[in-house]
């Protein structure tokens, strides 16, 4: 009982399956593929638990599943032609080179231990073609912080039946798009899982939902994804949306500012800054300490001159995106980015903020510039709070603390400290669920030991001398 699979087919399986498989997992199942026979031929199945990717290898079937240990087989297919022939079994990977054979053997895993991959009855349906891009787009503007989960993915809003939006923020930088209407059900927030933002994945692609469970399943091309929507309500976002700029920037279609943006001098500054210009009608690119200057020829301009500090990463993202409109309100707030239904909005970094960080004053001086800086700012509200843009973040207005380490700073220790038992405990917690599966094998054993002795002793009493 085998499977015959070019080399050239499994390299994108496991390029794949391995955005997700944790190679340290005490778990050996969740350490390796499953190959099974599906409804359209062999499968390779990973899964960390909680996400499962198919993978459709090819034509033909087998009689039972069984599993191959990733690690080993990643490591084979990365050495090997894309012509050589692998065959996968039970405890054996072969691979036929032309001129030769290479074999690695391992002891056999029980398929029994692979994790069940939870049923969805809804049949997935064809989103737009457009789909795939823009959602690639927005996932890399999710936010990766493990403290704001409903943040750490991909809200599909289909909320007015004029349009659907794809929105992702990590509270720095919002992106959306809307230049597609979505067949699906209800809103909901698809987690910010690596392999859905790789470009592997097909072209073309089918969505299914299921509302009581909290689950979806994306076709696309030769994989089948399934996982956990993200739980929550996601933030009123067009509320921080700018309405109307003082100044607009419009770019040419066809231009390469995104190469002069990263062939500015870098700072030195955390912030990444740069100054975003426009005077006299020329729109401009410099260095905040004065020191370097380059214009951007072909950009036109509407409005007063005005002069804003952004993050040098943001607005190469912007530029990438083929974002070629620019509305600025003033040096505080936001920088919207806009072109054919699809729009950033970036926060921009407080000058003041920079020269007092590079400037340290007085610690009475210092606390009486951080609470007018506070309080006196007016901006965005999200959820009904007042927020304020501070060092290109938006973070809710709250007490200033007078302590020598401030709040925030001990709340981040307290959480570091709070992980670190967290994943001793997750470590137990595997350690021990082996150490069961491994008492039930044994307790298996047993009784089919005790059940040959019973039939052993039942053929002696039939004896008669």
């Amino acid at each position: 009982m085998h499977i015959s699979i070019p080399a050239g087919e499994l390299k994108p399986a496991v390029a794949g399956l391995a955005k997700f498989i944790d190679p340290k997992n005490p778990l050996e199942a969740l350490r390796s593929v499953k190959v099974e026979g599906g409804e359209n031929g062999i499968e390779i199945v990973g899964t960390d638990s909680e996400t499962f990717a198919r993978f459709k290898a090819g034509q033909g079937g087998i009689d039972h599943p069984f599993l191959v240990p990733f690690g080993k087989l990643q490591e084979l297919v990365r050495r090997l032609p894309s012509h050589a022939l692998v065959h996968l079994k039970q405890g054996m990977i072969e691979c036929d080179l032309g001129t030769g054979r290479i074999e690695e053997v391992f002891d056999p895993l029980d398929p029994k231990d692979f994790p069940e991959e939870p049923e969805i009855e809804q049949s997935p349906v064809g989103l737009p073609e457009s789909f795939p891009e823009r959602f690639r787009e927005a996932i890399a503007c999710a936010s990766k912080d493990t403290t704001r989960p409903i943040l750490n993915g991909v809200f599909l809003d289909v909320g007015e039946s004029t349009g659907h939006y794809l929105v992702a923020t990590d509270g720095r930088h919002l992106f959306s798009a809307n230049s597609f209407k979505l067949p699906v059900p209800m809103s909901v927030v698809l987690p910010n899982l690596r392999i859905l933002g790789w470009s592997g994945l097909g072209a073309e692609w089918a969505l299914a939902l299921e509302k009581k469970g909290g689950r979806f399943r994306l076709q696309a091309g030769q994989w089948t994804i399934s996982s956990k929507t993200v739980d929550g309500s996601f933030p009123n976002w067009k509320q921080v949306i700018p309405k109307t700029p003082e100044t607009v920037l419009s770019l040419p279609e066809n231009h390469s500012f995104k190469e002069t943006v990263k062939r500015f001098p870098e700072g030195t500054d955390r912030d990444k800054s740069i100054l975003l210009v426009s005077e006299r009608g020329v729109v401009s690119l410099r260095d905040p300490s004065g020191k370097s200057s380059s214009s951007l020829p072909g950009a036109t301009v509407a409005g007063p001159d005005i002069s804003v500090c952004v993050n040098r990463d943001y607005l190469t993202k912007a530029l990438d995106y083929g974002l070629t409109t620019i509305g600025l309100t003033d040096p505080t707030s936001a920088l919207h980015f806009r072109n054919e239904g699809r729009q950033m909005v970036v926060m921009p970094i407080r000058r003041e903020h920079q020269q007092q960080a590079e400037t340290p004053t007085p610690p009475t001086e210092q606390k009486t510039n951080m609470t007018t800086a506070t309080i006196g700012t007016e901006s965005p509200r999200i959820n009904g709070n007042r927020e304020v843009p501070t060092n290109g973040n938006i973070r809710p207005i709250g007490p200033v603390s007078i302590n020598s380490k401030p709040a925030i700073e001990v709340a981040i220790d307290n959480l570091d400290s709070f992980k670190s038992h967290l994943r001793e405990a997750l470590s137990g917690i595997s350690e021990v669920t082996a150490l069961l599966r491994q008492a039930i094998r044994d307790q298996r054993a047993n009784e089919r030991e005790i059940q040959s002795v019973r039939q052993t002793l039942r053929s002696l009493q039939g004896v008669r001398i």
